[in-house]
Formats: structure tokens, sequence, C-alpha cells
């Protein structure tokens, strides 16, 4: 079920929007998130170190991130949507408190 439906919030709404137009980069937050949780036992992990780490690694490709471009606002709800489709990943995940 999309993260949309289960939440009123305006940030999931757009993040769930943004996930199902680049599911590549979705893909990349949670290999990202999975390689963190095997390396380091299940440490936990902010979501926004990981989407930096999206940043760093296609600034080293050379590759502008166009279509992935990430508004932050979406971290939280790409981390929840990440825990729903790799349950592993509770534990490892963490995000700020909504202010």
């Amino acid at each position: 079920m999309p993260l949309s439906l289960l939440c009123t919030d305006p940030h999931a709404i757009k993040a769930d929007k943004w996930i199902t137009a680049n599911p590549m980069a979705f893909d990349m937050f949670c290999r990202i998130a999975l390689d963190y949780h095997f390396a380091h036992k299940g440490k936990k992990v902010g979501a926004k170190a990981i989407i930096e780490i999206m940043r760093y690694e296609l600034m080293k490709l050379g590759e502008d991130q166009g279509e992935f471009k990430y508004n932050n606002n979406y971290t939280k709800a790409t981390a929840i949507r990440a825990i729903e489709k790799y349950p592993e990943l509770a534990g490892t995940l963490t995000t700020r408190a909504k202010r």
C-alpha cells in the first residue's frame, strides 16, 4: 500500500510520488541502508546520512542529480517506506522527530 494512503502529511504524499517516479534512487537508498545494516551489525544510522551518501556516490560518478534530485523534507517518509519494504531496517534507520 502506498505511503500516501497511510498518511495525510503533505511531505509523505510528495515523497511517495518521488519514490514512484525514481525507483532506482529508492533502490539505492535501500541498498546503502542494508549495506550499513549488515556491515555494522544493526547499529543505528540516520536516514539523512544515507541521503548524503547517495549524493556523494552520484558526485563521485560525475553524475548530475538530475532526476534523483531529492528534497530533504522527504527523508522520514523515504525511511518509513524502506522499513516497510525491508523490516530488518527498523532497528537501523533513524529519523528526526517532526518539529
